[in-house]
């Protein structure tokens, strides 16, 4: 473990990572940890005296200081008895990694060898998620190293795809099997669908139901199975397959979802922009002309989605297209459009992009100057 912890300090020094606490003393980590009902096992006592807190240790959890968990872990006894429900909560578990109402745990008691497990309040549901802290720390480094895990605006976030395959390098067989034997019976599933007879709203709803299952599996396997959806009449299930192959960052299907850009429905168009978002790198110059051509589609939601994809891929030749439709959104109070368009020039960092916008202010009406100089002082601010 200590040379895991070695790897991560090493990590967070080169990404420059903030918010990260001092080791926590032998005199306040007996104090705290007294007041709990078991003995913290030894694995999590070396990490709280590695550091005693990290804000976003891994894609949306925070490593939560020990007071603080401690108090989680109060929080939580108290909640299982408000239910009055003993299966709610094991005393035995400890949060020692938190997000938005969900928990990462480990399980204290001696004979589970600090199994890891995730507790969802919102779903009342926990599953286990690693045997071990040795394999979940052995994850996270390889996470970072491979970029699984990078900072985007500011944030922590994650390639679910590449986390899936670096997830399977360290996995137990039974832990294998189970997620092999989850797939299969998906598989099957599918196959058993296409050879009954139901009612089209019948079917359409299955279908739904696992596309959602097959992009929540981020295996690549199912881009082959989702692509078939991108044929179906129904735009609600052509649009939830286009996002899903957005989600499996399916960067072979981009041809497929450009196409699908101009596809009658606004569902559809809108969330094959999401999808060529998620898949987007600055590289990617082919995707430039189609999504500055959507800039102009009759609905605004498509509008900001291809914003956010054009943000995404931070190339400067799509700066003065996003400053002419910035200027023509101006007249519109209600429309979140020019929001994102603000969003994607300070993505993109041109350093004209202010310059530019500054001479736009001549050619406008005297109440829209203002509007110019508000975007001007967005772009300029750090942390917007």
């Amino acid at each position: 473990m200590q040379k895991l912890l070695e790897q991560l300090d090493n990590i967070f020094e080169v990404i420059e990572k903030e918010d990260i606490a001092p080791p926590i003393s032998d005199e306040k980590f007996r104090r705290l940890a007294g007041r709990l009902p078991f003995k913290i096992p030894s694995i999590i006592e070396n990490l709280y005296k590695w550091h005693d807190g990290i804000e976003q240790f891994i894609p949306g959890y925070d490593l939560l200081p020990l007071s603080d968990a401690i108090a989680e872990y109060e929080n939580l006894i108290a909640l299982g008895e408000e239910y009055q429900d003993k299966e709610f909560f094991d005393e035995s578990f400890f949060p020692i990694l938190y997000a938005d109402k969900s928990y990462i745990l480990v399980d204290c008691d001696p004979s589970y060898e600090a199994s890891i497990y995730c507790l969802f309040l919102e779903l009342n549901d926990i599953l286990q998620r690693y045997e071990n802290v040795d394999q979940m720390l052995q994850i996270v480094v390889d996470a970072y190293l491979s970029r699984a895990y990078y900072m985007e605006e500011g944030l922590l976030v994650k390639n679910p795809v590449l986390l899936q395959k670096i997830e399977s390098k360290y996995l137990s067989l039974e832990q294998q099997n189970q997620r092999e034997a989850e797939w299969n019976k998906l598989c099957d599933e599918l196959h058993q669908l296409e050879n009954r007879d139901r009612s089209q709203e019948q079917w359409d709803f299955q279908k739904s139901i696992l596309i959602s299952r097959l992009y929540e599996t981020y295996d690549e396997r199912a881009i082959i199975y989702l692509t078939k959806f991108l044929n179906d009449n129904n735009p609600q299930i052509v649009s939830k397959a286009a996002f899903g192959l957005g989600e499996l960052r399916a960067r072979e299907k981009v041809p497929e979802l450009i196409k699908l850009l101009n596809h009658p429905a606004q569902v559809v168009r809108n969330l094959a922009a999401c999808a060529i978002r998620e898949i987007a790198s600055p590289e990617d110059e082919l995707l430039i002309q189609p999504l500055l051509t959507l800039l102009a589609d009759e609905a605004h939601i498509v509008q900001i989605s291809a914003a956010e994809a054009l943000g995404r891929l931070k190339n400067p030749k799509a700066v003065a297209t996003l400053i002419n439709f910035f200027i023509n959104s101006l007249s519109d109070n209600k429309s979140g459009v020019k929001y994102q368009i603000i969003s994607a020039l300070k993505q993109i960092g041109d350093f004209e992009v202010v310059e530019k916008l500054k001479q736009q202010k001549s050619k406008v009406p005297p109440h829209q100057v203002q509007l110019i100089d508000e975007a001007i002082s967005l772009i300029e601010k750090a942390n917007w």
